[in-house]
């Protein structure tokens, strides 16, 4: 469940990386910053943990979920760099991630196990 947020958190890092690295702030300003980051990037998850709580059936690789949660980043990502998307309508962006992770925790997306793995288990 966790990979889903990881996935959409390593996108969303890259512009707390690039703000802190060029910004001189106290170390105060710092970790409120990245508390409200860490707060503010979990809001689209959110989505999923309410599904779940509403008993959503779907079952999906850890594997999945990661690629699933940096895909949905990604996309808001790109709307805002191609100004599809202006910082005043950023919460457009939100209610999409939100959507969509809602949705993906009605589907169930398994990857078969490599030939390695199966060889492993075997032994």
């Amino acid at each position: 469940m966790l990979y889903l947020y990881f996935g959409y958190l390593i996108v969303q890092l890259t512009t707390i990386v690039k703000v802190m690295g060029s910004a001189t702030m106290s170390i105060d300003a710092i970790v409120f910053s990245i508390v409200v980051f860490l707060i503010w990037s979990f809001i689209p998850f959110l989505g999923y943990v309410i599904a779940k709580m509403f008993k959503a059936k779907g079952r999906s690789s850890g594997l999945f979920l990661f690629a699933y949660g940096a895909a949905v980043g990604l996309s808001e990502k790109g709307l805002l760099k191609l100004d599809i998307l202006s910082i005043d309508n950023q919460y457009i962006g939100y209610i999409g991630a939100i959507v969509l992770f809602t949705a993906v925790a009605y589907v169930s997306v398994q990857f078969p196990a490599r030939k390695q793995d199966k060889l492993l288990l075997v032994r």
